[in-house]
């Protein structure tokens, strides 16, 4: 079934070629519907808003290719090229608009200026028409894996610092997620550990946001995947952490009521350590070890020696949660 889905969208993905270049014939002469594009940029590249009116964008698809003044196709780095190095960049409508990231240090042009965005539009292997826009690209620039990432390190970030201080599994977490996921340098470590100590947070669903927009070849729950692996990486999901992942979900276009299914399947049970001893989120170490005392003496399974084994085990259970809220508490006092 995976061949057969890589297949249709291979074929997809050169009759989209072929229509850009215009070999099925001149459809930018009379497309069947308009098409509107907007944009804006940030530090590493550029958003674009492909929109097409009237409710008629939801089930298209929008392919994007750039070409010099002279017609010249430009090139970019694999992730954003087809098998002859040349730039394409494909996403789904979703309504009646399209959204698309162009990153800018992908791409190699020779020099600022006016280039030709050009756009098909294809629903159900049959083309809505070829679009051409001229528009702006700055300077080159050499390609910077780290900066391009900077939303996701940022975001990463949030999750770390979601009870108020950074704590060290999570951190640790995360270094290991990137230079793995993201097959970093030597030199490349540094940089994303200088990001690290840059990041000042933000509003979630706008990085969110701006994560979506610029690694569009993973899946949303690839992106909520990394993000509940840093969460997980001290023994449990606080509350914060899974606010903070949900907002990422709808942000990732994620329907609100998939959310729970999404949640189940990442492991993403809520545990907040400070609910489970019963303290505050301001206590103090001497404070959680008198509830952590207090707390084992009510459940430890010595207790249960006469009642039926089933709540021997819920006691069991109950002990090993209090002790695993006492150890990340006991860190988090002893780290700050």
């Amino acid at each position: 079934m995976d061949r057969i889905a890589e297949m249709a969208m291979d074929w997809l993905c050169r009759r989209a070629d072929d229509w850009l270049a215009g070999k099925l014939g001149n459809e930018a002469a009379s497309p069947e519907v308009e098409l509107f594009l907007r944009y804006e940029d940030d530090e590493c590249g550029r958003c674009l808003c492909v929109t097409m009116p009237h409710a008629v964008g939801d089930g298209n698809q929008a392919w994007v290719r750039l070409n010099s003044s002279r017609g010249v196709a430009v090139n970019a780095i694999s992730n954003f090229a087809d098998e002859n190095g040349e730039f394409r960049l494909g996403r789904p409508f979703l309504g009646d608009e399209c959204l698309m990231y162009l990153p800018f240090s992908a791409l190699s042009y020779p020099r600022a200026g006016e280039y030709t965005l050009s756009v098909a539009v294809i629903r159900d292997g049959n083309s809505l028409g070829r679009y051409t826009w001229k528009i702006p690209l700055p300077s080159p620039r050499p390609w910077d894996k780290v900066d391009y990432a900077a939303p996701l390190i940022e975001l990463g970030m949030i999750v770390v610092r979601a009870e108020g201080s950074a704590v060290p599994e999570k951190i640790r977490q995360l270094k290991e997620l990137f230079i793995r996921e993201f097959e970093l340098t030597t030199t490349e470590v540094i940089a994303f550990r200088d990001a690290m100590k840059r990041s000042r947070g933000g509003d979630v669903r706008s990085l969110a946001k701006r994560v979506w927009f610029r690694f569009f070849v993973l899946t949303a729950n690839d992106l909520l995947g990394l993000l509940a692996k840093i969460a997980k990486s001290d023994g449990a999901v606080t509350a914060a952490e899974l606010s903070i992942i949900r907002e990422s979900a709808l942000a990732f276009e994620v329907a609100e009521s998939a959310w729970p299914s999404i949640a189940k399947e990442l492991g993403l049970a809520l545990d907040d350590p400070w609910e489970t001893l019963g303290v505050s989120h301001d206590a103090s170490l001497s404070d959680i070890k008198a509830a952590y005392r207090r707390k084992i003496s009510e459940c430890h399974p010595d207790r249960f020696g006469q009642v039926p084994k089933e709540f021997q085990a819920l006691a069991t259970q109950l002990t090993v949660t209090l002790q695993s809220a006492y150890e990340r508490l006991k860190a988090r006092c002893e780290a700050s």
